[in-house]
């Protein structure tokens, strides 16, 4: 009979377990349905360079190849016989340096203006080399037309040299007879680039050279611009260097 009892408290354990089993698996069992987004992003790259190192160009001293001082001022100057290299600064010339790329569309644009180069006017001049001074320290010149001479064009007596890659393309030495003409070629018209574009490359170095006057003619023309220079009012007589190069790339729509 014990027996019994003890079965039936078991059989009905069992069935409870069961029923509380199926409760429970009921309570905790679902549909799920999920998705997940993300995205990142970073600023696109800006990676042009570009260097213009133009005070190197012009100095107040020059020494010839004896290494003796051949011209002393307290400015930078220029004068017959002196070049880049022969400056006691460590003259290099202006340097152009233009690199990189950009992820964005850009606009690449140079402008060089010259304000003043020396020259010597298309005119009739005095011919200075043989000159005397008066008691003011102006020079006087025998007024008659043997001591004046003739200048048939204008008269550029500065060489400019570029060296290096201008815009992607090699120059060697490259000699312009005025410094307009240099302009005319560093100078560049608004480019289009596409995005992910790479800028030409240039590294380019300009350098100039005032050669002595071997012959008359070209002495007469020098020792004018040099008389010029010292005060006097020569019409006609440009004594300055004087010029601006702007570069610059601008992202654009």
């Amino acid at each position: 009979m014990k027996k019994n009892t003890m079965m039936r408290i078991a059989s009905v354990m069992l069935v409870l377990a069961l029923l509380t089993t199926c409760v429970i698996s009921g309570t905790f069992a679902k549909y799920v349905t999920s998705g997940t987004g993300g995205d990142s992003a970073r600023v696109a790259k800006w990676g042009i360079k570009i260097a213009v190192t133009g005070d190197k160009a012009f100095d107040n001293e020059y020494k010839n190849s004896a290494n003796k001082v051949s011209v002393h001022s307290t400015m930078p100057v220029v004068a017959p016989g002196t070049t880049t290299s022969e400056g006691t600064t460590n003259n290099t010339g202006m340097r152009i340096v233009i690199s990189g790329e950009a992820e964005t569309a850009f606009q690449l644009t140079a402008t060089m203006t010259v304000t003043h180069e020396v020259s010597l006017a298309d005119g009739t001049y005095s011919d200075y080399r043989n000159y005397i001074m008066d008691d003011s320290g102006n020079p006087v010149v025998d007024p008659s037309d043997e001591n004046k001479f003739t200048v048939t064009g204008t008269y550029y007596p500065v060489k400019y040299y570029l060296n290096g890659t201008l815009y992607g393309e090699p120059v060697n030495n490259k000699e312009y007879a005025t410094l307009s003409a240099v302009a005319d070629d560093l100078s560049k018209d608004s480019a289009f680039y596409p995005g992910g574009s790479t800028v030409p490359d240039t590294d380019v170095i300009l350098t100039w050279a005032w050669a002595f006057g071997e012959d008359g003619e070209t002495q007469q023309k020098d020792t004018v611009l040099g008389v010029a220079a010292s005060g006097t009012t020569i019409s006609g007589a440009t004594t300055k260097i004087e010029y601006t190069l702007t570069i610059s790339a601008t992202q654009i729509d």
